[in-house]
């Protein structure tokens, strides 16, 4: 991996893009955090080589289902959108799925973030 900045990190939580650029570094995963939705498409158009966005659902003015629409226009097969959330029901899995969303992350999943970590990885090997 090189150190161009591949992940875009999209939460207005502070703390939840900080604790996940920092279990990024570990892996040698540089990243570049947006805290709005709108601030995550300037910094898409600042970022060329961006392969993955890791997004929450809630977010004020543009939630991630809209940011993921944006994103998908844009580059529709060059980034992948990873959504997080803790309310996947059924309905939800169909609005990200028509939105784009490549991957659903649930905010609560057992293990933390660190399945995230691994995904994200995942993702940038291949």
């Amino acid at each position: 991996m090189n150190a161009l900045e591949r992940v875009l990190i999209v939460d207005d939580d502070e703390g939840l893009r900080e604790s996940i650029a920092a279990q990024l570094v570990r892996r040698r995963i540089v990243s570049v955090t947006a805290s709005s939705g709108q601030d995550a498409l300037d910094k898409i158009a600042q970022t060329p080589g961006l392969e993955v966005v890791v997004t929450d659902f809630h977010m004020p003015n543009m939630n991630g289902l809209e940011l993921t629409r944006q994103i998908k226009s844009l580059a529709p097969r060059l980034i992948k959108v990873i959504m997080m959330t803790d309310e996947w029901d059924e309905k939800m899995r169909t609005l990200a799925q028509e939105a784009g969303v490549d991957y659903p992350f649930d905010k609560n999943h057992k293990d933390g973030v660190a399945p995230l970590i691994d995904l994200i990885w995942a993702l940038l090997k291949n």
